[in-house]
């Protein structure tokens, strides 16, 4: 599958507002690694985001850089 089939099948799973990818079930999930691995790609699985969460206060000078990147 090309990259840009790909993209298309896995797009109606991507959350823009969180900039990631996010299944409903483990089966859709699956599939979707399925795919990734026939692909060639490569991925990393992330069930708990507490290592990849930053929080700052609003009046942070990085505030703005990060204000849509995790809710």
């Amino acid at each position: 599958m090309k990259t840009r089939q790909l993209y298309t099948t896995l797009l109606g799973n991507y959350n823009k507002d969180r900039y990631r990818f996010e299944f409903k079930s483990a089966g859709t999930r699956n599939n979707a690694l399925k795919l990734l691995e026939r692909s060639g790609f490569d991925y990393d699985l992330v069930e708990d985001l507490t290592g990849y969460v930053v929080q700052l206060p609003k009046s942070s000078k990085y505030a703005q850089i990060l204000k849509n990147s995790l809710p």
